[in-house]
């Protein structure tokens, strides 16, 4: 429902315009989003140990645990030579593990609930020719997002080095594990009793647990997607609306996710769309009450 009333009221008036390349960032399933826009499908935090990412290429390109700000940007990474975003889409491999330990903590599904979006294999050969039937199956996948001839071969081979990685308990590529963020933020199942061990007796880090050497494994097609505007009209730190020349408008206040954002590109902290609100909002009545 929001259609940038304020954007163009304060264009209308001469505002000068910041940060309108940049959102705050988020992930969603593939499917679901292209299904129905307007629906929930947010996944803030990668949750489980025992699952990665790979791209296109079925390579991993990102730490998967990182902040979901952050974490996005990698699947908005142009590939000059092919002409491709490399990363978009992403597909989300877990196991059994994960699938009950997690069960029902988004986006994962209730283990007993049915989820078209899941792609399953009984190994991973087989998930990754699921994969592949999937992708060829969707209208809204167009040539620069079609996955690669060697998709299913490098799956395999990833998620061996990645299990190796899992079982030193040092990721060498990404360094999942390494950031407090990655071990402090949503670790734990989501199941009060989890069905399998949880933490391992062999297990180093939180974050990080070797995909099971048998089947199932499961999919999920992930994307970037933006959760909230964060560029628009140019404020002081009174709350006032800058023309093009950085004089303020007279009467003109803004706050929030409806003008550029003091972070620019950065989410400081969980909730910094609250506190841009509240702060520029409260600066912004005492200004123009005059206190």
């Amino acid at each position: 429902t929001n259609e940038g009333d304020f954007q163009q009221i304060a264009m209308a008036l001469g505002a000068k315009q910041g940060n309108l390349h940049n959102v705050y960032r988020n992930e969603g399933i593939y499917e679901n989003g292209v299904a129905d826009p307007n629906a929930y499908n947010c996944i803030w935090f990668h949750k489980g140990d025992s699952m990665l990412q790979v791209n296109g290429k079925g390579k991993r390109f990102v730490n998967e645990r990182r902040n979901y700000q952050d974490r996005p940007m990698a699947g908005g990474y142009w590939d000059p030579n092919d002409g491709t975003f490399m990363n978009l889409p992403s597909y989300l491999i877990y196991d059994q593990r994960v699938a009950e330990n997690w069960s029902g903590n988004f986006p994962y599904p209730r283990i007993d609930a049915e989820a078209p979006y899941v792609i399953k294999g009984e190994t991973l050969e087989e998930l990754g020719a699921a994969i592949r039937e999937r992708v060829d199956s969707l209208p809204s996948i167009g040539p620069s997002m079609r996955l690669y001839p060697e998709f299913e071969a490098n799956l395999v081979a990833e998620v061996a080095r990645y299990n190796e990685f899992a079982k030193a308990g040092v990721d060498e590529d990404f360094r999942r594990g390494q950031f407090g963020y990655d071990e402090g933020w949503q670790t734990k199942p989501s199941v009060e009793e989890p069905t399998i061990e949880w933490p391992s007796a062999d297990q180093t880090l939180k974050s990080l647990y070797p995909l099971s050497e048998t089947g199932p494994y499961y999919a999920i097609i992930t994307a970037p997607s933006a959760v909230d505007t964060n560029g628009g009209p140019v404020i002081n730190p009174d709350g006032q609306v800058l023309s093009y020349r950085d004089e303020p408008i007279a009467g003109l206040y803004g706050a929030g996710n409806a003008v550029a954002s003091a972070g620019a590109n950065a989410y400081w902290v969980g909730g910094m769309t609250l506190g841009n609100a509240h702060v520029w909002a409260y600066r912004a009545a005492k200004h123009a009450l005059g206190m």
